[in-house]
């Protein structure tokens, strides 16, 4: 049996502007990352990542894990070579959010291969209002595994400053989550301006 994605709700856009808008204003804003704890009692995982280059470029990813028991907020920032065979590491940093702030082991090569200014959450608000009046550009939901995306052409002067890029420039926004486990939050907000620079923001419990 063939089922037609076009029939089902889920694939429409006001049922995922609805579910994105319902479950990232959960996160976006929060300015205190220490809050997070209040949504996810049990622990949450941040993880960011930039691209430059295109797909042969440098990547950067922090991942930071927050213990729902210790309350600690602890991970590692790191670049890859995504030029060489083996995509080879090139910088490994410890990082550490206390008192409000993002604190790293090697400081100096932090500045160096990570240029923004805690995360984008913090800057950020996302609701069903603001998506509506957005320009979509693509939306899919896929049945077999419950993942689910909106795309739309967007222009964000609070986006563009965090990135540090002009602030009437455009870009592609794209949200992403999945139902593959219904108990389990996972929203990915990805910022595209094109084939060379890339960055995303995932956040799940």
């Amino acid at each position: 049996m063939t089922l037609l994605s076009g029939c089902d709700k889920r694939n429409n856009r006001e049922w995922l502007e609805n579910k994105f808008g319902t479950e990232l204003s959960r996160v976006y804003p929060t300015q205190n990352v220490e809050d997070l704890f209040k949504e996810f009692p049990d622990g949450f995982k941040i993880d960011q990542s930039y691209r430059t280059g295109g797909p042969h470029g440098l990547l950067t990813q922090m991942v930071l894990v927050g213990d729902g028991e210790t309350h600690s907020i602890l991970g590692t920032l790191n670049q890859i070579d995504l030029s060489t065979k083996d995509e080879k590491e090139t910088a490994s940093v410890v990082v550490e959010y206390q008192n409000g702030e993002l604190v790293f082991s090697d400081e100096e090569k932090a500045k160096e291969i990570w240029p923004f200014n805690g995360f984008l959450f913090q800057h950020l608000t996302v609701d069903k209002s603001h998506l509506n009046n957005l320009e979509m550009t693509d939306k899919n939901y896929n049945f077999q595994n419950g993942a689910f995306s909106i795309s739309y052409h967007s222009q964000n002067e609070n986006i563009n400053h965090y990135l540090d890029k002009k602030k009437n420039k455009f870009f592609t926004l794209r949200l992403a989550g999945s139902n593959y486990k219904k108990d389990n939050y996972y929203y990915v907000l990805s910022i595209e301006y094109d084939e060379a620079t890339e960055f995303s923001e995932i956040i799940s419990d």
